[in-house]
């Protein structure tokens, strides 16, 4: 009885063995100084499955380079010249003497002409020199008619007004022909208060060096 029951044991054994190892669906394998090898002799297997694929890195984009631009500086528009005028304060010429009044053909003359707006230097008819001048307002207007220089001022200042009249040469009362720096700064845009204004400097300045005190004046228009 005792062998038949070891035999028994021994063969339900085997049994849950080969269960074990078919629900396992591989073969028992045993592990060894030399690697892994199967149930017999301790055999290497060899490697069945396809190998790992190589690490895959993702290395970053480079940044585009950085570029300088340069602008090119643009020119300025040109100014487009100013037209000439009639109140430039500096004219090209002096305007025309124009016909001139029959008083002014003898002896020495300021010939005065408010209708072409000029003084003419007349000596024993001959014309001299000739330079723009502007008259008085319409409230303060230049008087017309034949007078003489009574004086001259060469630093002269209004005690009116307190303005100055350089180069002044008076010949009616409170009225002179002298140099003004409104007229040549502003032309014809402006007036005096009854003088006879002169805007060129130089011309004014020698007409004063060769006017004398009783020279005719004539204002005519």
């Amino acid at each position: 009885m005792g062998r038949r029951h070891a035999g028994r044991a021994a063969a339900t054994a085997l049994a849950a063995a080969a269960l074990l190892t078919a629900a396992a669906g591989c073969r028992p394998v045993t592990v060894t100084g030399a690697g892994v090898s199967g149930g017999r002799g301790g055999q290497q297997q060899p490697f069945l499955g396809s190998p790992p694929p190589p690490p895959t890195y993702h290395l970053p984009t480079p940044p585009a380079p950085h570029r300088t631009v340069r602008l090119r500086p643009t020119a300025p528009k040109p100014v487009p010249a100013a037209k000439p005028s009639y109140h430039r304060p500096h004219p090209p010429a002096a305007k025309p003497a124009g016909t001139l009044d029959r008083r002014c053909l003898t002896g020495r003359v300021l010939c005065i002409s408010k209708r072409s707006d000029t003084l003419t230097w007349m000596v024993d008819g001959k014309a001299v020199s000739t330079m723009d001048v502007r008259f008085g307002a319409e409230y303060t207007p230049t008087r017309e008619g034949t007078f003489g220089v009574t004086f001259k001022s060469r630093r002269h200042v209004s005690t009116l007004y307190h303005s100055a009249m350089p180069y002044a040469m008076f010949f009616s009362g409170g009225q002179a022909v002298h140099y003004s720096s409104d007229f040549a700064a502003r032309g014809y845009t402006g007036a005096s208060h009854g003088c006879v204004n002169v805007r060129d400097r130089q011309k004014i300045a020698a007409l004063f060096a060769a006017v004398r005190p009783g020279d005719k004046v004539v204002v005519y228009h």
